[in-house]
């Protein structure tokens, strides 16, 4: 009667062959992995039905199906690629956003001006990119050292951006 000058020790002992032999019992699960897309597929092939359930579905889910980039002959004009090595480990002095109205203006070329009044309501009417939203955006700031990946990675993250048509970031001359 070892046991019985610890009461404690019974239940202790107890309670530890208990869960020692319960714990082969859920050693190995044979749970079926399912494929989540697979439902998001149908739902999203159920939604293509009309325009009110398309437009509550691209408010909930992101879309299922790979969307490819447009490649650079589907582009309108083609822009030269700058060499940043250069300016590779220099200090970066000012940093300046400049958004453009979205009606009638060109990246490419920004001595086109809007002409005829639709493009000129739409742009009254339309709020202009705040300028913080931007700089939020850039992986650089001021007085920091210049690093062309992370200028090429800023570039491709504002326009990755749904408010964002296209962006640039130009170095001087």
């Amino acid at each position: 009667m070892m046991f019985s000058s610890f009461p404690g020790v019974k239940v202790f002992v107890f309670c530890c062959i208990g869960l020692l032999s319960t714990a082969s019992l859920f050693a190995q699960s044979n749970v079926e992995k399912t494929d989540t897309t697979k439902l998001y597929r149908e739902i999203e092939d159920f939604s293509k039905k009309s325009k009110f359930t398309k437009a509550v579905h691209k408010l909930i889910f992101k879309s299922t199906i790979k969307q490819t980039l447009p490649t650079a002959k589907k582009r309108k004009g083609k822009i030269k690629e700058m060499t940043l090595s250069p300016y590779q480990g220099k200090i970066i002095r000012n940093i300046m956003v400049d958004a453009l109205d979205p009606f009638g203006f060109d990246i490419r070329d920004t001595t086109i001006t809007p002409s005829g009044f639709i493009k000129k309501a739409g742009n009254a009417l339309h709020n202009k990119t705040n300028r913080f939203a931007i700089k939020n955006l850039l992986l650089f700031r001021k007085n920091q050292m210049f690093d062309s990946l992370k200028v090429k990675e800023s570039e491709r993250l504002i326009r990755s951006q749904r408010y964002i048509a296209d962006s640039r970031i130009w170095l001087p001359l």
